[in-house]
């Protein structure tokens, strides 16, 4: 079982910052990336991912297991498991599991076959890494393919009394629209149809498919030839349910059936079409339902582009009673899928991000009271993370959940638990934190209330509450970064011209009653500030001084005026910027030269002279930090193979960079903080590292290699733990990290187990 991965990450985040995460001796343990956050449903970090289907699947046919739920769809993570378009979430236990690697692209439909094989079909070029054109077989341990499968996406599948299997969407190959597979050979329907997106049998056992083509976008086979349902509807269909009665019920984006009023849904008896009470209907031009279930007792659930049904206000999900449309539930989500769960709860699958008025990542459940998400964990990227002098860890971003609750873009990490700050941000979020000199908590962003006070991008949190801290109108420009003078004053950098009625070339001070210009500011636009130790304030960016192209990328305030470091350089692009402890400044961007010393995207400034880092990075530096031994980190970033960009996140160790992460992918590291017992803590957005879900946030620590599951001791559950992986061929078995599950694995885990560590 997995459910274990989102606890045992929550004991690696709780555990004491200062001690280690196991009971050996630290030369015995092993830097490893622990188990990560899960995520509050499906999704990624990638822009577009959503639920495209939901069926129920027994996978062990007439064995002992229960009945799961198959997610299809485009996504990289499903709860704390990376499963690529295609995993299983378990009604009973919560868990979600990912199915033999998963596919590569997007999953559209799904069958469980009466042996407890699954099959599946979308739009994807490979699954579990085997060439497979967009449909595939899962036999519980192996993909095989249907022949040459299909030259385009598969929208539907549909298993037909003859046990032969019918699959339909948008292809030529091997026949136009719609096809049946033997077991051994495709065959056609005729002519075929013209993509068709959805497939039923009526009550004799005759295969409709529906979509929208000529005929009215409906058609039945009759053995022959396909023909005419009752004239079809007037436009297209989208989804069909068939009713214990032997009726058909459609849904799509039509107002007539059989020439007869239907709005956006019509039943047919076997010989008329007739209408659902008053339709549904919608106050703007896109009308449609999507996705619709069958319910007990002849009751019907649909969910599309519609808002009323007759004068009752109903959408985006509404219940047919057999009388009546009402509304289904509160804040229900637009949803493109919907299944029936075995206890009758309704889960519903799309591209939402909320349900009920909470968040909910692409699938939600209703337990006939209210909407729940489907698992725990932060639901948007962490953008700055802070260790505050007091032990907590504070966390900003684009999120609204984190992995104990509801959090509005801020939470706090306080005795092994994360905890909303008051009612947070509103805006998309917080971008950078600070620990200001009198121990309150800065934060910058994109937002114009704190909790209930009005607060253009600077707010203050005390421990208690909220309170804005500068003016900044938003018509004065924007503001990327802040930074603390030892008198406690506050400087923002950006790119304005002024605030608050002051004028102020994108660089400002606070100074707690009024804005000051800090001498005749600096060009373009300033993204980072730092404070050095003697209090001179270096800014980092693209930027110039007094239009020099060759002062660029960074520039210095002294308290009187602002001057050129080492003869800046080549690129004004400096993204990043740190402080090693014994002061020296590091720099990360996108540059070939410090002054006259080659650097690719990083360099050391020790206050004379610049200095390279080896051969440099071979990517934009994105983020830096250093560890609590002194060590240097960075974060940079390169196209990988899917032509999407991923990080590498690399230790200086003295001479050379060394890997500590080469797949953080897709996405990128934002923040890089050293924690006090030597772990390394990254934020950012991405949805796993090195093959690992790690949704947003990720953490390094040294640990020993026999506590398998992480709460600080050697004992007989680590041993239980990792035999259960081990017989799964679970990849967490993986002992040797060699991509095999097999007996080293076994011997070396014994190994250090038997040594106590």
């Amino acid at each position: 079982m997995r459910s274990d991965n989102l606890s045992r990450a929550g004991r690696g985040f709780a555990m004491t910052l200062t001690a280690a995460m196991c009971a050996c001796a630290s030369a015995q343990c092993v830097e490893r990336w622990m188990p990560g956050y899960g995520y509050p449903g499906v999704g990624s970090a990638i822009l577009g991912q959503q639920v495209q289907q939901l069926t129920l699947w027994d996978p062990d046919g007439p064995g002992p297991r229960s009945e799961v739920i198959v997610i299809g769809g485009y996504f990289r993570i499903a709860g704390d498991q990376v499963a690529r378009g295609l995993a299983t979430w378990d009604p009973a236990t919560g868990e979600f599991e990912s199915i033999g690697g998963g596919v590569e692209g997007t999953v559209y439909a799904a069958l469980a076959a009466p042996n407890g094989d699954l099959i599946v079909g979308g739009e994807f070029i490979s699954a579990g890494g085997k060439p497979a054109n967009n449909i595939a077989r899962w036999d519980g341990h192996m993909w095989t393919t249907l022949g040459g499968g299909t030259s385009g996406r598969v929208r539907a599948l549909l298993l037909l009394p003859n046990g032969d299997l019918c699959v339909s969407g948008v292809f030529s190959s091997p026949f136009a629209g719609v096809a049946r597979w033997d077991g051994s050979g495709w065959f056609a329907f005729g002519e075929g149809l013209r993509y068709p997106s959805t497939l039923a049998l009526d009550s004799a056992g005759h295969l409709l498919a529906a979509g929208q083509f000529s005929g009215g976008s409906i058609a039945r086979w009759n053995g022959a030839t396909w023909e005419s349902v009752g004239g079809g509807v007037n436009g297209s269909v989208s989804c069909m349910v068939p009713f214990a009665d032997g009726s058909i019920v459609v849904g799509g984006s039509f107002n007539e059936a059989g020439g007869q009023p239907a709005n956006l849904v019509a039943r047919w008896d076997g010989t008329q079409w007739s209408q659902l009470g008053d339709g549904l209907l919608s106050s703007s031009s896109s009308s449609r339902v999507g996705a619709m279930i069958a319910l007990p007792h002849g009751e019907l659930v649909a969910s599309g582009g519609f808002d009323h049904s007759g004068t009752e206000q109903v959408g985006p999900m509404a219940r047919w009673d057999g009388t009546r449309w009402t509304r289904f539930g509160d804040d229900s989500p637009l949803s493109t899928t919907l299944s029936l769960l075995p206890n009758g709860d309704v889960l519903a699958g799309g591209n939402f991000h909320a349900a009920g008025g909470a968040p909910a990542k692409h699938l939600a459940r209703w337990d006939g009271q209210r909407w729940n998400a489907l698992g725990q964990g932060f639901d948007g990227s962490v953008q700055d993370i802070l260790i505050h002098s007091h032990g907590d860890i504070y966390a900003t971003g684009t999120f609204t959940m984190t992995p104990d609750g509801s959090a509005s873009h801020i939470a706090r990490l306080h005795d092994g638990a994360w905890q909303p700050l008051g009612k947070g941000l509103n805006g998309s979020g917080g971008f950078q934190l600070l620990e200001a000199p009198d121990g309150c908590v800065l934060v910058r962003g994109n937002f114009s209330v704190a909790g209930e006070v009005s607060a253009s991008t600077l707010a203050r949190w005390d421990g208690q509450a909220w309170s804005a801290v500068a003016p900044i109108p938003e018509d004065d420009g924007s503001v990327s970064c802040a930074t603390y003078l030892p008198n406690g004053d506050l400087v923002v950098g950006g790119e304005f011209e002024r605030l608050n009625g002051v004028t102020a070339h994108n660089v400002a001070r606070w100074d707690g009653v009024q804005w000051h210009a800090l001498g005749s500011g600096v060009g373009r636009r300033v993204f980072n500030l730092i404070t050095m130790p003697n209090g001179d304030i270096v800014a980092g960016g693209d930027i110039e001084i007094d239009g020099d192209p060759t002062n660029q990328g960074l520039a210095r305030w002294d308290g009187a005026a602002w001057s050129g470091i080492g003869g800046g350089l080549d690129q004004p692009s400096v993204y990043c910027t740190t402080l090693l402890p014994n002061g020296d400044l590091v720099v990360g961007g996108y540059f070939y030269r410090a002054g006259d010393t080659p650097a690719q995207n990083i360099a050391r400034w020790d206050g004379a002279s610049w200095h390279a880092y080896a051969d440099g990075a071979p990517g934009s530096v994105q983020a830096l930090g250093t560890l609590a031994s002194g060590d240097l980190v960075l974060a940079f970033e390169r196209a990988a193979a899917n032509h999407q960009m991923k990080s590498i996140v690399q230790r200086w160790d003295g001479s050379q960079f060394v890997d500590l992460a080469t797949d953080i992918n897709p996405g990128y590291v934002d923040a890089i903080v050293g924690l006090p017992g030597g772990d390394l803590l990254i934020g950012g957005s991405f949805d796993a590292v090195d093959g690992q879900a790690s949704a947003f946030m990720a953490r390094r620590s040294c640990v020993c290699p026999a506590d398998f599951d992480f709460d600080g001791m050697v004992n007989a559950n680590d041993y239980d733990l990792f035999v259960e992986r081990f017989d799964a061929a679970d990849r967490d078995a993986d002992f040797n990290n060699d991509g095999f599950v097999n007996g080293n694995d076994y011997d070396l885990f014994a190994d250090a187990f038997d040594a106590g560590c």
